[in-house]
């Protein structure tokens, strides 16, 4: 196995709506990179902001999918008043 002493990146062969679903024009590739201190970097392609994973919790991840765990978010109760309204 090699050691990831050095970044490693790829990019997708398809296109996904992540930020942005429900917009077909704004599908883009994502960027992948395996970081130094075993992180896992994700990016859409021609955007700049990264969002990192430890690669514990991207492992705990697979796991909990493949065993069929659904990992989505569920709108819950709305914790935070809109302002300009008194209620």
């Amino acid at each position: 196995m090699t050691a990831t002493d050095r970044p490693v990146q790829r990019v997708s062969v398809r296109r996904y709506d992540v930020l942005f679903p429900r917009n077909r024009r704004k599908e883009r590739r994502i960027v992948v990179r395996i970081d130094t201190g075993d992180i896992i970097r994700f990016r859409e392609h021609g955007r700049r902001q990264w969002y990192d994973l430890p690669i514990d919790q991207a492992m705990r991840l697979a796991v909990k999918g493949s065993a069929g765990f659904v990992l989505c978010m569920v709108p819950g109760p709305r914790l935070r008043k809109k302002k300009g309204r008194a209620e």
